[in-house]
């Protein structure tokens, strides 16, 4: 449990509740688990902090001590996600081959 909150301060994705869910399913955690370990996170008061849902967040599961080297979460403004090298020939290619996308 602690290594997929702690995967998520590694990502600087805010560990929303149904993200967490979804690392853990993808660990081996059944459906049914899955569901439930939002009260295992909120049993251990000494390291997570569960917070409640706002109109706008679902339930957050935090960390009471982030690590040293985490420096806030990633908002996606402004950010142009890295492409690999070969997504990066292929719209090259395609740009110098005048395929260039209408905008």
């Amino acid at each position: 449990m602690r290594e997929v909150i702690d995967s998520f301060y590694k990502d600087c994705i805010e560990p929303s509740l149904p993200e967490v869910q979804q690392r853990l399913r993808s660990r081996g955690w059944t459906f049914v688990e899955s569901q439930q370990a939002v009260l295992l996170y909120a049993c251990q008061k000494s390291l997570y902090e569960v917070c409640k849902p706002t109109c706008r967040k679902p339930v957050v599961i935090l960390l009471k001590e982030p690590p040293n080297s985490f420096s806030g979460w990633f908002d996606g403004i402004g950010v142009v996600p890295k492409a690999s090298a070969q997504m990066e020939f292929g719209l090259k290619s395609l740009l110098a081959a005048g395929f260039a996308p209408r905008l």
